[in-house]
């Protein structure tokens, strides 16, 4: 191949950086439980900084009608993956592993996926997409599965929350897709609207983040709040916009596999010999869905 057909480093490293950034927030955010914050405390340190540092650019393109995708798109989207979103994944975290967490959520929001995209948008789905969903499942289950031998272990209740959270992922994408709205865009919205969650904290949620040390603090802060909720949106947006979202889709494996080896390292998780199957099988699945072409025309 003629080496201007090959796709630049640059947009690769975008979007390798975007993946690598999505893998380290579940990581981040299961330290800071392990801290002692809440859930409700990690929504609010995120939405706090990337509300303020987003307010700016939501202002410049136009709050009125929320830079033109209207307040009713606006405020689905910031209830889907804002604060009420992410509250309820952030809130599985102690009950389950985020080894648990980095496969399940990207396997529910490919499965999800695929069963919107036939059943809501029309698309005729291959047999490959349907494939990778059946092998999906199965290695859900394999990873998720392990606490309901056992009733005295809650970690099947992480796991369901995460289950839930890559579904709704997938009605966020999914949207995006309908709506036809920039995720760059969407990230600043989701951002700004979700400053109305400060007050209500203030007022109504009983915070812990008093009792935990000031890096910790720091760390989600500025993690959540601008490394994931606005940079690693802005360089996905991108590496997709250079790359094509064929060629990203091929990377997203990268998400699971290196939240396992993160969470092995960093968080000294440990997953059973059943749970590397199924996680293996996960990442196959996102693998195989993604590099089989969808299909060009829609179902009348």
């Amino acid at each position: 191949m003629p080496a201007a057909s090959h796709p630049p480093l640059r947009s690769l490293a975008a979007a390798l950086t975007a993946f690598l950034l999505f893998a380290g927030a579940f990581i981040v955010s299961k330290h800071g439980v392990q801290q002692g914050l809440t859930a409700y405390d990690i929504a609010a340190l995120r939405f706090g900084v990337a509300g303020v540092l987003a307010l700016p650019l939501l202002i410049r393109w136009g709050i009125a009608d929320l830079a033109g995708v209207t307040w009713r798109r606006g405020v689905v989207l910031a209830a889907l993956v804002g604060a009420p979103g992410f509250t309820l994944m952030i809130a599985g975290l102690s009950f389950a592993p985020a080894a648990n967490l980095v496969v399940i959520n990207p396997g529910m929001t490919l499965i999800g996926g695929t069963l919107l995209s036939v059943l809501w948008l029309g698309e005729r789905s291959t047999p490959w997409r349907l494939i990778a969903g059946a092998i999906a499942i199965v290695g859900l289950v394999l990873i998720g599965g392990r606490g309901l031998a056992d009733p005295s272990d809650h970690t099947w209740i992480g796991s369901l929350i995460f289950a839930v959270s890559g579904l709704v992922w997938a009605v966020y994408m999914t949207l995006l897709h309908r709506w036809r709205i920039d995720p760059v865009r969407a990230a600043v919205l989701v951002a700004t609207l979700s400053l109305i969650y400060l007050p209500v904290y203030a007022l109504a949620v009983p915070a812990k983040a008093a009792g935990v040390p000031w890096p910790a603090l720091l760390l989600q802060a500025g993690y959540q709040g601008v490394l994931h909720g606005l940079v690693a949106m802005a360089v996905f947006a991108y590496a997709v916009r250079r790359l094509g979202a064929g060629l990203v889709a091929l990377m997203t494996p990268i998400v699971p596999v290196t939240g396992l080896v993160l969470a092995v390292l960093l968080l000294g998780e440990r997953l059973t010999p059943w749970q590397w199957l199924g996680a293996a099988l996960v990442c196959s699945a996102m693998l195989l869905a993604a590099s089989r072409p969808r299909p060009l025309h829609a179902a009348p």
